[in-house]
């Protein structure tokens, strides 16, 4: 998010502010300490970000979060798995290590960066930490839920159908109990819905965020222009889900400079990358 843009609106910029005061412990004078505002909820369709870099399996970069937000990406992706009840993020369970979890390549690192001023992205709204449950939906979703809830003073809450932004949005995809979110009174994740989520009048508070394998969706590799049929279904794709006020993000979309700036000229939200200076180097030259 590029402070003092017009992106956001004036109630989610309160809110993360909200936010930011409490993460930093703020006063109004010197040697006192003062309760921070009650956040004020905000119009969930204002919460994610537009147009932006999503960067893919984020932890297998050299450095996990720092490569993506110094290059001012808003939108981080990590898989986890549960293990011996730790949340450890790996692409495979075989890859996991006690060292590597949820907190300390993510929740902690961004935590600190909001308090020292230093979580900036470009897109608005609130950056995207997108959780991919890899192990068992019902288990896994049960012990993250206790995790975040350890960190609800830098994260989005969802509380009674009322938004209240924090400076980070946790996403759960992959394999998600979405039964067990809808249940909840309060929660500190959003659910990634897919695209038969559309017209169904599922909650935004719920599903602010629409994501379809490429493969799926569309058979251009990114190489050569887009031919005629495949931009009208990219158009589709972004004018059904923008028209609900969701988010769109594609997976395993072709990882080319062609294809990025396809992507940015047709208004998809979250661009999935694996090169995140490359994506950057584009993105920001335009």
């Amino acid at each position: 998010m590029r402070w003092g843009d017009s992106g956001p609106t004036l109630a989610l910029a309160a809110g993360l502010t909200a936010g930011l005061t409490a993460l930093s412990g703020c006063s109004d004078a010197p040697g006192e300490t003062n309760p921070p505002d009650p956040p004020k909820p905000v119009a969930p369709e204002t919460l994610l970000p537009t147009t932006c870099g999503h960067a893919h399996n984020d932890y297998e970069h050299e450095r996990p979060l720092d490569d993506a937000l110094d290059h001012r990406f808003c939108s981080v992706e990590a898989d986890i798995y549960l293990i011996d009840g730790a949340l450890l993020v790996a692409h495979a369970q075989y890859q996991t290590d006690p060292s590597r979890s949820l907190q300390s390549l993510y929740l902690d690192p961004l935590r600190e960066r909001v308090k020292a001023g230093a979580l900036d992205h470009d897109g608005g709204g609130s950056l995207v930490l997108l959780i991919d449950i890899k192990s068992d939906a019902a288990t896994t979703y049960a012990a993250l839920h206790e995790v975040l809830a350890g960190y609800s003073e830098l994260l989005t809450r969802f509380a009674d159908g009322e938004v209240y932004a924090g400076p980070v949005t946790a996403v759960i995809s992959g394999n998600r109990d979405r039964a067990a979110m809808e249940a909840q009174n309060e929660r500190f994740a959003a659910l990634d819905g897919r695209p038969e989520d559309l017209g169904t009048g599922a909650p935004l508070d719920l599903i602010p965020l629409v994501s379809q394998d490429w493969k799926k969706a569309l058979s251009w590799t990114g190489v050569d222009a887009i031919p005629a049929d495949q931009a009208q279904i990219l158009a589709d794709f972004v004018t059904s889900t923008h028209d609900e006020q969701r988010r769109l993000r594609f997976w395993g979309s072709p990882d080319t400079e062609l294809t990025w700036t396809t992507l940015l000229d047709a208004g998809q939200d979250l661009i999935n990358t694996d090169d995140i200076a490359g994506f950057a180097a584009v993105d920001q030259s335009r």
